[in-house]
C-alpha cells in the first residue's frame, strides 16, 4: 500500500551493442514551471534493474517509483504536492526525456529509481501449503484517522481459502508496524504479541475468524501520514497493510 511505480523502456536503435548501467538524474517541474533537482534514493520497493550489454534492437528499462500516500490523507491539513512533470536525464549524457504520466506526489518528498538495465531473473513464487497458518488471508478493519496517544481498537479477520483446516496450536505471534512519514522524517513503531486464538483450535476450510485488537498510537503534535501493517510471525505471512493519518 502507498507505493506507485512506472517503467520506462529504452531501445538500442544503434548498430552496435551498448552498455546500460548507472542511475538517471531527475528534475521535477512544478505547477508554476519552476525546476527542482530531485535526490532520489537508489533501488525501489518494486526492485532494481541489472546492468546489461544491450544488443541492437534490444530493449532495456528504468523504473521510477514514489508514494501515493498523500492522496489518501486529509488534504485540508496536509495539502499534497504534485509535480507537473519529471525530466529524466540518462547516465553518461545519453539523452533525456520528460514524463507526465507518472504523478509524483507527497509529503515524504520521496522518490526512488532503479538503474538503467534489464529485469533480473524472477525467482520462484512462494505458495504456502494448504493447511498452514501462512496460507490464511488477512483483512484489516480500522479507521482511516487515528488519534495519537489514545488506544486504537481495530479488528483483523483471518480467512481460510484452502481445502484443509488450519490449526492454531500453538497460537502464533503477530507484529504491528506503524511507519510515520513527514518530509524526510520517518518514525517506525513496532509491537509484537501472541495472537489471542486460544478459543479457536482450528479454522475450517472456507471459514473466517475475527480477532479484536488494540494498540496505543504514538503521541503527535501535528498530523502525520502513516502506513499501518500487520502480519503473523510465520516468516511467510499473511501480511496486510493500509494508509492512515495520525492526528493530535
Amino acid at each position: 500500500m502507498g507505493n506507485v511505480g512506472d517503467n520506462f523502456y529504452l531501445t538500442n536503435a544503434g548498430k552496435v551493442t551498448c552498455r546500460l548501467s548507472g542511475y538517471p538524474t531527475l528534475t521535477a517541474i512544478t505547477t508554476s514551471g519552476a525546476r527542482i533537482s530531485l535526490k532520489p534514493q537508489h533501488g525501489t520497493y518494486f526492485g532494481n534493474m541489472t546492468a546489461a550489454n544491450l544488443r541492437p534492437g534490444a530493449i532495456g528499462e528504468f523504473l521510477l517509483a514514489g508514494t501515493d500516500a498523500c492522496f489518501n490523507a486529509p488534504t485540508t491539513t496536509m495539502p499534497p504536492v504534485v509535480y507537473r512533470a519529471v525530466v529524466i536525464s540518462l547516465p553518461n549524457n545519453a539523452g533525456s526525456f520528460t514524463t507526465k504520466r507518472f504523478p509524483p506526489c507527497g509529503y515524504t518528498n520521496g522518490f526512488w529509481e532503479s538503474q538503467v538495465g534489464v529485469s533480473p531473473p524472477v525467482p520462484g513464487v512462494f505458495v504456502p501449503a494448504s493447511g498452514t497458518i501462512a496460507s490464511l488471508q488477512a483483512k484489516l478493519e480500522l479507521p482511516a484517522r487515528i488519534t495519537g496517544g489514545e488506544v486504537l481498537h481495530y479488528s483483523v479477520v483471518l480467512s481460510n481459502p484452502g481445502p484443509r483446516a488450519v490449526s492454531f496450536s500453538p497460537c502464533p505471534g503477530y507484529t504491528e508496524f506503524l511507519t510515520l512519514t513527514k518530509g524526510l522524517s520517518v518514525r517506525l513503531h513496532t509491537w509484537s504479541y501472541e495472537l489471542n486464538c486460544r478459543a479457536i483450535a482450528r479454522l475450517q476450510a472456507g471459514k473466517s475468524a475475527r480477532f479484536e485488537m488494540e494498540m496505543t498510537a504514538p503521541k503527535v503534535s501535528q498530523v502525520w501520514v502513516a502506513k499501518f501493517s500487520w502480519e503473523l510471525d510465520t516468516g511467510n505471512g499473511p501480511f496486510i497493510g493500509t494508509v492512515v493519518s495520525i492526528e493530535p
